[in-house]
C-alpha cells in the first residue's frame, strides 16, 4: 500500500482551485512505467484528466466513484454495512473476470469505520491480483472534509481538487499502526508526511 498523509486546513479551501504535491503519487506513476498490462480500479469519479493520464498505461481500467458510496453513510452500523455490500454488488460483477492490479482509493478509507474497513476488503480481496498496489491518501488533521475530496491528476506528482465546503468532520488520524490493522492483507510500502496543507 501506498500512503500519503495531508494535514487539512479549513481555511485554506475557501477560494479557488487547491494543489498538492504528491510524491506517493509519483512512486504509483513510476511502478506502473513498467512494461506490462495493468488492471486499474479508480474509486473516484470519473475526470477526463485522470482518464488520460492512467490511460497512457497499457492497462483495463475501471471507475468506481465510491463518493455515492460516502454520501449513503449514516452512521448507523447495518445501514451502512448494506450500504457498502449494496454498492460493491452495483459493480464488482464486472470486475470479477478481471484482476486488478492497482486500487486508487484516494481519501475514502478516512470515511469508513473500522467495520466497514474490514468489510470493504473482504470484498475487495477477491478481485486482486497478488502483489496488488493500493493508493490511498489519509489526514493528519483533527478535522478533515466532510465528503471525499474529487481529485484531479494535473502530473505525475500533482493533485488538484475544487474548493470545499467548509463542513468538516473529525478526521481517523490514521498513523502506519492503524492502517496495518485496517488493512492486514498489505503492507506500506511508501509513506509520506507532507509539511503543508492540501
Amino acid at each position: 500500500m501506498l500512503v500519503q498523509q495531508a494535514k487539512f486546513d479549513p481555511a485554506a479551501t475557501s477560494f479557488g482551485v487547491q494543489e498538492t504535491n504528491s510524491p506517493v503519487f509519483a512512486s504509483l506513476i513510476e511502478i506502473m512505467s513498467k512494461e506490462r498490462k495493468w488492471g486499474i480500479l479508480d474509486l473516484g469519479s470519473a475526470r477526463s484528466a485522470n482518464l488520460e493520464m492512467l490511460s497512457k498505461f497499457r492497462c483495463r481500467l475501471f471507475i468506481e466513484d465510491a463518493h455515492e458510496l460516502a454520501s449513503a453513510l449514516s452512521g448507523k452500523a447495518a445501514e451502512d454495512k448494506a450500504a457498502l455490500v449494496h454498492w460493491f454488488e452495483q459493480w464488482a460483477g464486472g470486475v470479477s473476470n478481471e484482476s486488478i492490479d492497482v486500487v486508487i482509493a484516494w481519501d475514502i478509507f478516512n470515511y469508513l469505520d473500522t467495520e466497514l474497513c474490514k468489510t470493504f476488503v473482504e470484498l475487495l480481496m477477491p478481485l486482486l491480483k497478488p502483489g496488488a498496489y493500493i493508493y490511498l491518501s489519509v489526514y493528519s488533521q483533527k478535522e478533515m472534509p466532510a465528503l471525499p475530496i474529487r481529485f484531479t491528476i494535473i502530473a505525475d506528482d500533482r493533485l488538484e481538487y475544487p474548493p470545499l465546503s467548509q463542513a468538516t468532520r473529525p478526521s481517523p488520524r490514521f498513523n502506519q499502526t492503524d492502517l496495518r490493522k485496517r488493512l492486514p492483507q498489505f503492507s506500506i510500502v511508501k509513506s509520506v508526511l507532507l509539511r503543508n496543507g492540501m
